[in-house]
């Protein structure tokens, strides 16, 4: 009887806004495990269309990889480039990193930005594979005036690779074990997100200072 007088149910016409949301999450499932295997062209194309919104730029070319590099040759690799994507490979499956616009002038020293264009980013949660593509812009408040925006790239460090903010994440070579994340929403919000939605982009991974070994990284010149 429920069966034969119930009320059929409308069909939900998806919106351009759910239609980009659902393209996204399909574009990103198998990233972390392509990653993994060394399909390295092939995850980047699968995340062009992020890449290319992100940056505003339509040409992504991979400058550096820790799989195929020493870590000694990084800062030579982006010494004088800009709009540099910087991805980790956490052990756990995170794809995450750092987005810098602006040009890396200086290497073993601190690269102090002005401008709130560079932004901290993640593009596979291994917790949620359905998880879209997240970014966290530099908050430029009073109650953040010992913090700035910068990024350091280390030469000859026996650990570290490089940093990113005071309260960024720091990228150790792999194998050590000294990679963390240092309370990124301290000093980090999403950009043009209502109040009300502002807790979807706060989760531990944001919060989490234990360590974690990186297993891989790459950089990404846009053009």
């Amino acid at each position: 009887m429920g069966i034969l007088f119930s009320k059929k149910t409308k069909e939900h016409k998806e919106t351009e806004e759910e239609k980009e949301e659902r393209i996204k999450k399909e574009e990103h499932c198998g990233i972390g495990k392509l990653f993994k295997e060394k399909e390295l062209m092939e995850c980047i194309e699968t995340m062009k269309k992020t890449l290319e919104e992100w940056s505003g730029y339509s040409k992504p070319t991979i400058i550096f990889d820790s799989d195929e590099m020493e870590y000694k040759e990084l800062g030579d690799k982006v010494k004088g480039r800009s709009h540099l994507y910087f991805i980790n490979i956490s052990n756990d499956g995170t794809v995450f990193g750092y987005y810098c616009n602006e040009c890396i002038k200086k290497i073993d020293q601190t690269i102090i930005f002005q401008t709130n264009t560079n932004f901290i980013f993640r593009l596979v949660n291994p917790k949620d594979v359905n998880d879209s593509p997240r970014r966290w812009y530099f908050d430029l408040r009073p109650e953040h005036e010992d913090y700035v925006d910068c990024i350091k790239i280390y030469e000859n460090d026996e650990h570290t690779v490089y940093e990113v903010n005071f309260c960024g994440f720091k990228i150790a070579k792999k194998g050590t074990n000294l990679s963390y994340y240092d309370h990124i929403e301290e000093c980090h919000s999403p950009k043009g997100i209502d109040n009300d939605r502002i807790n979807y982009y706060k989760d531990e991974w944001t919060k989490s200072n234990e360590h974690f070994d990186t297993e891989r990284v790459i950089v990404v010149e846009m053009q």
